[in-house]
């Protein structure tokens, strides 16, 4: 898999942006080796620049050291700057001109700022680079201490946004008198925040009035995670991978696995059962009067089904691996994550998950395609719609295609899945079929069951 994240821009409309829709802000990635700057124009550091958009960033103004400007290279996701080596923070600065909302009856426009800090690591968040507008972040026991700067002095009342670290959400926060806000400090990921100050001075530009300045400044730490990292993994894909891992909706720690009753559903067949699935294997399935063939093909879906959800610690799981980054070449399904384990898997990845996974089976080379998501109150992700296709791992052609939609129940905050409807082809004539979870019981790790009375078909046994 080679290509690169293309992730579209909706974005503020300025007077010279006409046309887009929801804010943008410019992000500062100083990568891990700290050689090459990447700045990005979207509305988070991984949504990179819409290549038509690049071209506003273009008049960038940056440096490492002030008076020093650097000079960048554009590309279809942004903007490129070599650095020197070990460079621990990077600010820059960009007149936006005028804003205003389109359709009738929107306020006057104002004038917009945008400041932007970039730092490698939190402590190098504290450094002072002296723009107008900056934000300072410093650790301070369990926390993140986060001070907004305006004019050399503190920014009270300062709007800021701020990451989450248990889903992909944010939570706005106001400074206080010596413009800090704390958070409590992840214990890993990259880490962006976005503050804003707002200045009641009227005035004129190219001859158009504004009623206000609305000055931006945004800070990326790159990393809040010096240690841990798998031998041979790249810091930048590694931290990438664990915050989509963290973005997804899973199953409760401590829920060892889940039983009850299931059915199939298809043309020809209507047979009910049970099963019980602890610690990722089947310790018990029995379906009613079916071929060996049916009985395969729905054992397996029951086990992908409770599986796929486990609650597995990120270092467990593709986190022990040596993660590395593709290149950016443009695929509209995301930039590559090469996971380096012996299945040769890779995903594509955009919009905070996993859009396409490419990995080695039994059955041959497995690429499995997420069409899309459903997203709970919290922010995180269940997958709802994909398809997978296995080519032959010698001449690659299509062996078998499926198409699965799932659905969930939450019951008491914790999502269960309880049906998977799937269309399967293959040398044959295709098939489609449903799986049904019902009566649910939870077993955790400490042998405690409790039962939830689902409501898929519960008059039926």
């Amino acid at each position: 898999m080679k290509n690169l994240l293309r992730f579209a821009l909706a974005s503020l409309v300025l007077s010279s942006l006409a046309g887009l829709a929801s804010a943008h802000f410019i992000w500062l990635h100083v990568p891990s080796d700290g050689t090459r700057l990447q700045v990005l124009f979207g509305d988070g550091i991984y949504q990179d620049s819409d290549a038509n958009l690049v071209r506003y960033v273009e008049g960038l103004e940056a440096w490492v050291v002030k008076d020093e400007p650097l000079s960048f290279e554009a590309h279809s996701w942004g903007l490129s700057s070599q650095i020197p080596a070990g460079t621990k923070s990077v600010a820059a600065y960009r007149d936006m001109g005028l804003f205003s909302r389109p359709g009738p009856g929107s306020p006057p426009p104002v004038k917009l700022d945008y400041y932007a800090k970039g730092a490698r690591r939190l402590a190098d968040a504290s450094h002072v680079v002296g723009t107008r507008a900056e934000l300072v972040g410093r650790a301070e026991g369990t926390d993140i201490v986060l001070q907004t700067w305006f004019d050399g002095e503190p920014a009270a009342g300062a709007e800021l946004t701020v990451p989450r670290w248990d889903s992909p959400a944010t939570v706005k926060l106001v400074a206080d008198e010596n413009g800090e806000v704390r958070v409590s400090r992840p214990p890993s990921g990259s880490f962006a925040v976005r503050a804003r100050i707002v200045v009641d001075a009227p005035g004129e530009l190219d001859g158009e009035a504004y009623v206000a300045e609305h000055h931006w400044a945004t800070l990326v730490i790159s990393s809040l995670r010096d240690t841990g990292i798998p031998a041979g993994a790249d810091l930048d894909a590694w931290v990438r991978f664990e915050e989509i891992h963290r973005s997804l909706e899973r199953l409760p720690e401590g829920l060892n696995g889940l039983g009850g009753l299931l059915r199939l559903k298809a043309s020809s067949v209507d047979a009910r059962g049970e099963f019980e699935c602890v610690g990722g294997k089947l310790t018990q399935f029995a379906l009613e009067g079916v071929s060996d063939e049916w009985m395969d093909l729905v054992r397996s879906h029951v086990l992908d089904m409770v599986r796929a959800r486990a609650h597995r610690a990120f270092s467990e799981a593709a986190g022990r691996h040596p993660i590395t980054l593709g290149q950016r070449t443009g695929h509209p399904l995301g930039r590559p994550v090469h996971l380096g384990d012996g299945a040769n898997t890779s995903y594509l990845i955009s919009e905070d998950r996993i859009q396409c996974m490419e990995t080695d089976t039994n059955q041959g080379r497995l690429l499995q395609r997420f069409l899309a998501y459903e997203t709970t109150e919290e922010g995180r992700f269940l997958p709802h719609h994909s398809t997978r296709h296995w080519l032959d791992p010698e001449s690659g052609a299509l062996v078998r295609s499926e198409s699965m939609t799932e659905t969930f129940r939450d019951y008491d905050g914790i999502f269960l899945p309880v049906s998977r409807l799937v269309t399967s082809s293959g040398s044959g004539p295709s098939t489609t079929f449903q799986v049904e979870l019902r009566n649910l019981e939870l077993l955790w790790n400490d042998d405690a069951a409790g039962v939830i009375e689902a409501s898929v078909d519960d008059g039926e046994r």
